[in-house]
């Protein structure tokens, strides 16, 4: 079925307001997140662990210093001068999310390089399970590396 609107699948009896509601606010969220983490891997690219802290979402357990960051990316730029940042970079195909739960996602964004590499990246976490401060960060990062 084509639609070149998709209000037209409420005409149609497809949808419901409420369930097209829905999937515009999981294109929000989604929008959100991929944009979140190109602006993190930009501050990455700048080795500016600094505004990475605060580009993520606080882990009291186990928190993302600027030091962990350096560590944690250290092997990427012994192996490799640079990170992409070229539209390549942002295509949505580096970008897996996964429902791990409801409102639980699981995610792995690859950092490019120029050589082509595509073996490092985020792994992370969006956990709206409970209430959250939506003027901060959605991501949480669990790892970097390969």
């Amino acid at each position: 079925m084509k639609f070149n609107n998709p209000k037209e699948l409420i005409i149609k009896g497809i949808l419901s307001e409420e369930e097209l509601d829905s999937y515009y606010a999981a294109l929000d969220y989604l929008w959100r997140i991929r944009n979140e983490l190109h602006t993190l891997v930009a501050a990455l690219a700048r080795r500016d662990f600094e505004a990475a802290v605060e580009l993520v979402r606080e882990d009291a357990e186990s928190p993302w210093t600027k030091e962990r960051f350096a560590e944690a990316m250290a092997p990427f730029f012994a192996e490799h001068a640079a990170i992409d940042l070229t539209p390549r970079a942002r295509q949505t195909a580096n970008t897996v999310i996964r429902e791990a739960e409801h409102r639980l996602w699981e995610i792995r964004h690859k950092i490019l390089d120029p050589e082509g590499d595509e073996d490092f990246g985020i792994d992370a976490i969006v956990d709206l399970r409970s209430p959250c401060d939506e003027t901060l960060p959605l991501i949480e990062v669990t790892k970097i590396g390969v």
